[in-house]
């Protein structure tokens, strides 16, 4: 007689809000978190400016940025780091004598727990003058924090965005979706490269392409780029750190809408087509396109001219599987990626969905999944009261950015109470 296995069914997650500790500063910004190699949780506070002027011909800018790392179980505070740097721009004093500062779409941030540092990218601008010809002076800098002793800070990267050819990989004064590290990490220097969001704004040649940038950290400023994934600019990204292979994963969307009932058969085409235009998503794996020994193939952004060319040596397989959400209005879908498990939020269902990226296999691991057709087909059952405990079937606030841990674990901005959610064995 043959015996068969019976495999085991699968754990269900477990769903934890993070409190709202007191010792945690009042602007913290939660939607903005970010997560390290070792679980701390990290929230940008708001970045102060102060506009000054040195002379009669240079504005001044003095930033400071603030980070807090909180404990992901009780949410209190365990540090503060800040940073204060100054931006200087020669202006013609001719024209205007007004002065003001300030930065363009806030910041995005990455921990590098090996080498105990954090990285992060934000966009200055001062105004108020002329500036070669411009009414601005905008400058994209990456910047690092020592995590560990006396606080030290530096510029790992100054872009003149004012003066930006159009088709360079540096957009005229916008700030990189995301921000990553390259893989895997040396166990004494840590990272070699800060990878800065493919571009997806399409505003330039490049921007359409998605290209990648990566900021070599060995202190010779040098920058490489080239177009990652499909070549297509990617509506979010993930690498995937935690399997040692480093792959890239780009969620892209098709810009043709489909019919409204695959995003909600309960809909009319009028409902859907009027106000929840329903588009199909689907995703690229960029093969080991996040180690370092990629990378230094890439070619330089210096001297570059015309079309950009794709390094060698690139892999890239989409993995079989699409979803269909509707632009809801509340947020954005946006994946993170842990051991090639690629995690999937849907802000209309209220929803955080699981893909294998081998096989395209759809599961849910949080949120109301029961009836019509199960993932990517359940009624859209939303919650503004969070309630922890078995996370399945149970519904949730509209997810927005989500990361996954090397633990296993989920950790999501819940942006209709403006929570954080931590999400275990997901």
């Amino acid at each position: 007689m043959t015996s068969h296995a019976v495999s085991s069914p699968r754990p269900v997650p477990t769903l934890f809000t993070v409190p709202v500790h007191p010792s945690v500063p009042a602007d913290a910004q939660r939607d903005s978190f970010f997560v390290g190699q070792d679980g701390g949780i990290y929230m940008p506070g708001n970045i102060n400016t102060a506009p000054s002027r040195s002379t009669t011909s240079t504005n001044r800018c003095n930033l400071t940025v603030s980070f807090y790392q909180i404990l992901p179980d009780s949410g209190q505070l365990v540090r503060i780091l800040r940073d204060n740097f100054l931006v200087e721009a020669t202006f013609d004093p001719a024209y205007g004598s007004g002065s003001s500062c300030g930065t363009q779409g806030g910041l995005t941030a990455v921990v590098d727990d090996v080498a105990g540092w954090l990285y992060y990218a934000v966009v200055a601008v001062i105004s108020g003058a002329d500036v070669g010809g411009a009414s601005y002076y905008s400058v994209l800098l990456v910047r690092r924090i020592k995590l560990v002793g006396a606080t030290v800070s530096s510029s790992v990267l100054r872009s003149n965005l004012t003066d930006s050819n159009p088709l360079s990989v540096f957009q005229q004064g916008f700030l990189p979706s995301g921000i990553a590290l390259s893989g895997p990490a040396d166990s004494s220097t840590g990272a070699s490269y800060v990878l800065l969001a493919p571009y997806g704004d399409g505003y330039n040649a490049y921007a359409m392409m998605g290209a990648a940038v990566a900021v070599d950290l060995s202190g010779n400023g040098v920058v490489r780029a080239r177009p990652s994934g499909l070549g297509l600019a990617p509506a979010a990204w993930a690498v995937d750190g935690y399997n040692g292979a480093y792959d890239m994963y780009l969620l892209y969307k098709d810009t043709s809408l489909v019919d409204p009932k695959l995003c909600d058969p309960l809909t009319t085409s009028t409902q859907m087509n009027g106000q929840l235009p329903c588009f199909n998503y689907y995703i690229a794996r960029d093969i080991a396109g996040a180690t370092a020994a990629a990378i230094s193939k890439w070619p330089t952004v210096i001297g570059w001219s015309g079309a950009m060319a794709a390094a060698p040596g690139v892999d890239v397989e989409v993995v079989p599987f699409q979803a269909f959400i509707p632009t809801s209005g509340v947020a954005n879908p946006v994946i993170s990626v842990v051991g090639s498990r690629i995690y999937l939020t849907d802000p209309y269902r209220c929803q955080i969905q699981r893909v294998d990226g081998i096989s395209g296999n759809v599961g849910v691991s949080a949120g109301y999944a029961v009836g019509l057709g199960g993932p990517g087909r359940a009624r859209p059952v939303c919650s503004r009261y969070p309630t922890d405990g078995p996370a399945l079937d149970r519904p949730i606030g509209a997810p927005g950015r989500l990361v996954a841990t090397s633990a296993g674990s989920l950790v999501f901005h819940d942006v209709t109470t403006n929570l954080l959610r931590r999400l275990a064995r997901a």
